[in-house]
């Protein structure tokens, strides 16, 4: 019973983190961020002082009054945020995996892991021929 509670309660956590407080938190980050940036933000304002800056700020003033025309539409916005979100949140991951936390966390998770420390421990027992203790020592694992 208390095994069949910890497997209930493994699948609660991987559920709630990997799936719904994900889903919630970016709609949360999207809906927040487009009402700072969108609803709340004159953008005849910021077009008007960007227009002043010399040489460019023709440019800049035409580009705000498009995003304002393109974002004044929260799914245009949400399509903009992921097509400039996602490639970033990708090679940032990517890097983790390749060169930051994952490796030494997974390395951490292996040597905490009992199941990982006895089939390290049967692979060398196998390697210097003492197959009898490996299976003794992997039995425990069979149901």
């Amino acid at each position: 019973m208390k095994n069949k509670i910890f497997r209930y309660w493994t699948y609660f956590k991987q559920g709630h983190a990997n799936y719904f407080s994900f889903i919630l938190s970016v709609a949360n980050f999207l809906v927040i961020q487009y009402m700072l940036l969108v609803e709340r933000l004159n953008m005849k304002l910021v077009a008007s002082i960007l227009g002043k800056v010399p040489y460019i700020g023709w440019i800049l003033a035409k580009t705000v009054e498009v995003l304002a025309i393109v974002l004044s539409r929260f799914t245009f916005f949400a399509l903009l945020f992921f097509m400039i979100y996602a490639p970033i949140c990708i090679a940032i991951g990517w890097l983790d995996f390749k060169r930051g936390t994952v490796p030494v966390d997974a390395a951490v998770r292996a040597f905490s892991n009992p199941w990982v420390n006895d089939l390290a421990k049967a692979l060398i027992l196998i390697c210097d021929e003492k197959y009898d203790e490996a299976k003794k020592l992997l039995r425990r694992w069979i149901k």
